[in-house]
């Protein structure tokens, strides 16, 4: 059987591709299936019979997000929201993920951030961050399941010190790209990352129990003694 695109489907019944999705997230075009984000339609299948336009015109705002979240409309306020929502409740927990990278994430199901790096040391500073500015133990793990994306992120170098990766930029001569937020080195993360040097230059060894202590803390999607990094 040959399946046509929304785009082909919709010139054929002269209607938008909007209501083309619409009409097969609701079940109506038989036949109709995904790959991906991609709706794949019968050549054959029957354009469905429209119901009283008011009628079928989403009412509220959670009608127009559930039909918008059933269609995997881009580009609507469920989208938008989604990509809002994540990027700033990651930068609560300390993720350094940027607007756009959060964006590509959603639009592509792929990652792609470049020019980062979410190591072991990010992983002490947001737990102290955490601790600090919101009175509670948490930091982002190692793997972490999007539910509403159908999305996992790994964080591969998680458990590889910030001297590590220094230590490998200097050994192959990797170029050091300035990070261009004006606020650079004037943040609370900064001012954890030093406070965290000097507990360490006090006791010696306090990093590798902070990060015990993370790995020991029953922090959901940690488990206990998986790595002894640092």
């Amino acid at each position: 059987m040959r399946y046509l695109s929304v785009t082909e489907i919709a010139k054929k019944w002269d209607i938008s591709e909007r209501s083309v999705r619409n009409y097969c997230a609701q079940g109506r075009v038989n036949g109709a299936f995904l790959t991906g984000k991609i709706w794949n339609i019968p050549e054959n299948a029957e354009k469905p019979e429209r119901t009283n336009k008011r009628k079928a015109e989403p009412i509220t705002l959670l009608d127009i997000l559930k039909e918008q979240k059933a269609s995997k409309y881009s580009g609507g306020i469920y989208h938008k929201t989604q990509i809002e929502l994540t990027y700033n409740s990651n930068h609560m927990e300390g993720s350094r993920l940027t607007h756009d990278q959060t964006r590509y994430i959603f639009e592509t199901n792929t990652i792609g951030v470049e020019k980062e790096v979410l190591n072991v040391d990010d992983v002490i500073e947001t737990a102290f961050l955490s601790m600090i500015f919101e009175g509670r133990f948490y930091v982002f793990p190692p793997k972490t399941y999007m539910e509403d994306s159908d999305l996992t992120i790994i964080r591969p170098l998680i458990y590889v010190s910030e001297a590590e990766v220094k230590g490998f930029r200097n050994k192959y001569q990797l170029p050091v790209v300035k990070n261009p937020c004006p606020m650079d080195g004037n943040t609370k993360r900064e001012y954890v990352k030093k406070l965290i040097q000097q507990l360490n230059i006090d006791n010696p060894g306090v990093k590798t129990k902070l990060f015990h202590a993370i790995q020991n803390g029953n922090i959901q999607g940690w488990l206990s003694g998986t790595n002894n990094a640092i």
